[in-house]
């Protein structure tokens, strides 16, 4: 299958605005962040610090939390990693629902969490069928 056959359909768009104005944070400067401690988290971590002025307090990889003790209370945003907790902030871009028809239990607790397929409503089913 090409790539073009994948993408074919699924160039919804999402809405900038209630982007901002729900996650008014992902504009602000001067955040704590903690970054995954893979690439995509390292990039973005270097895209938050130069742009935004946002310091690098730690790193967490789903299992393993490092994080500065001196930060840990400046409710630092989590980079390139979803956390399910609704006081949490973060942004990550991983498939995290394999079906919308069975959405678990306490789903809004990524309610904090922008995520392009949640926003653009996408499963694992979209993706791949």
């Amino acid at each position: 299958m090409a790539i073009q056959d994948l993408l074919k359909d699924k160039n919804e768009l999402i809405d900038y605005n209630h982007l901002c104005k729900k996650h008014s944070w992902i504009l602000e400067k001067n955040h704590c962040c903690v970054l995954s401690p893979d690439s995509d988290g390292l990039l973005c971590g270097l895209f938050m610090s130069m742009y935004r002025g946002w310091k690098i307090v730690g790193f967490y990889d789903g299992k393993v939390a490092i994080i500065n003790k001196d930060y840990i209370n400046n409710n630092p945003i989590f980079l390139d990693i979803e956390i399910f907790r609704k006081e949490i902030r973060s942004i990550g871009h991983h498939m995290l629902l394999l079906n919308k028809k069975h959405i678990p239990g306490e789903w809004t607790n990524f309610d904090n969490c922008i995520q392009p397929n949640n926003l653009r409503n996408y499963d694992g089913k979209k993706i791949i069928g």
